[in-house]
């Protein structure tokens, strides 16, 4: 095998490794053999990783060779399927963590690019709620990283009226109707006439979107009185999809701003 130089400077790599092992595990326990300078540089990579501390597999660190792997594995499940589907429980949420600090990564690269000519006490806040939000879903502050999801989308609202609307910002938190306002200062209000029923529905989801991490927010993060407490999957899902519909915010605003379909726009 090939080296590794730098691996854990790109999420592809890691995601790419973290599958490398997995695989030849996969085939070293359904009669294959997982080369063992192979299953040491990839093992020696994983226990290594910052990003997957706490997460690999017990058989991982006490399994050092190949023959020890099968050792573990061989008494343990009598058939092949067997095998197959317990080395995918352990391996699949992580390669799916991994995947979503993927696309994570990738979104926070687009909105901190669009926002980096706007106002700066905007750009700041907007690049303090990213680094929190990211921060804390590592932490496992699952409530904080909840608050924080709401603040970006709120403070990428506001900085999109800002730039759009003749009329001052609103400031009265309610963001689903901050929500509604931009979106028809940015002609994505679904219930705008002559607009494809498949983009309507899209545009709805996105309302619903924003209307869910307002109410998310209301029960389930420290920012009011909780009726439950979040696990990292709500949190996971929340932080997301404020980037997500943040992303979009900003593609949108470019692609409008270029083709001259906005109303106003108060930067230029």
């Amino acid at each position: 095998m090939d080296e590794w130089p730098g691996i854990e400077s790109s999420a592809d790599n890691l995601v790419a490794a973290v599958e490398r092992l997995k695989n030849g595990l996969v085939a070293h326990a359904t009669g294959g053999r997982m080369d063992d300078a192979e299953y040491q540089r990839l093992r020696s990579l994983v226990m290594g990783s910052a990003v997957l501390k706490g997460r690999v597999p017990a058989f991982i660190r006490d399994c050092r060779m190949p023959h020890e792997f099968w050792g573990f594995i061989q008494p343990k499940f009598p058939s092949y399927q067997e095998r197959r589907e317990f080395l995918a429980g352990e391996f699949n949420p992580i390669l799916s963590d991994l995947e979503s600090r993927r696309l994570s990564s990738v979104a926070r690269v687009r909105v901190e690019a669009a926002v980096s000519t706007s106002d700066p006490a905007s750009h700041e806040f907007i690049h303090e709620q990213l680094e929190k939000c990211d921060a804390k879903l590592g932490a496992g502050d699952f409530d904080g990283a909840i608050t924080n999801a709401r603040s970006l989308v709120e403070a990428v609202l506001r900085e999109m009226e800002r730039r759009l609307s003749v009329e001052p910002p609103h400031t009265d938190g309610d963001l689903a109707k901050q929500y509604k306002r931009v979106a028809k200062l940015m002609n994505l209000d679904p219930n705008k006439k002559g607009l494809d029923a498949a983009f309507v529905e899209i545009l709805r989801g996105l309302v619903s979107i924003v209307n869910g991490l307002a109410t998310l927010r209301n029960t389930a993060s420290d920012a009011h009185a909780r009726t439950y407490r979040p696990e990292q999957h709500h949190a996971r899902l929340a932080v997301n999809t404020a980037k997500t519909v943040v992303d979009f915010l900003f593609e949108t605003y470019e692609y409008q701003k270029r083709t001259g379909k906005l109303v106003a726009d108060q930067q230029a």
